[in-house]
């Protein structure tokens, strides 16, 4: 059975398993978490997991699947992005950077084109709002 994931939360797990390519067995077994779990979390029907939950999931997706290290470095990344969007604030002090980081990836479906996106964002953010209106972005010229 393919699972369509659900509501905002389910979307990120879902994006956050495909973009490390690891399985819902996988997650499941090095998070130490419940298949059923996840799959509450990816259809909807479980909107506001623990924190315990989401650290562990986010242990599972950061696992590597040859090697079983722990990318420490995603799995931070990854559960500041599920706890966010779950409503959990004390996640770092990080909330606008990981929402806006989280919404180019969304929309983006690229973690390097997202990161590429927000660094230009940032770049930009000590613009007033009247400069940034100015701004115009660069056409692409056509190869005749």
């Amino acid at each position: 059975m393919k699972i369509r994931p659900e509501g905002p939360l389910g979307e990120a797990l879902f994006m956050w398993i495909d973009q490390q390519r690891v399985s819902m067995a996988h997650v499941a077994r090095h998070g130490h978490v419940a298949v059923n779990t996840m799959r509450m979390i990816l259809l909807g029907e479980t909107r506001h997991p623990t924190p315990d939950t989401l650290r562990r999931l986010a242990r599972g997706i950061a696992t590597a699947p040859r090697t079983h290290e722990v990318a420490a470095a995603v799995a931070e990344r990854c559960y500041q992005d599920l706890a966010i969007i779950t409503g959990y604030t004390d996640v770092g002090g990080q909330e606008t950077d990981t929402l806006l980081r989280f919404g180019l990836l969304m929309t983006l479906k690229s973690e390097e084109r997202a990161r590429a996106w927000a660094e230009q964002i940032a770049a930009l953010s000590h613009l007033e709002p009247a400069e940034i209106a100015t701004l115009r972005p660069h056409r692409r010229r056509d190869a005749r």
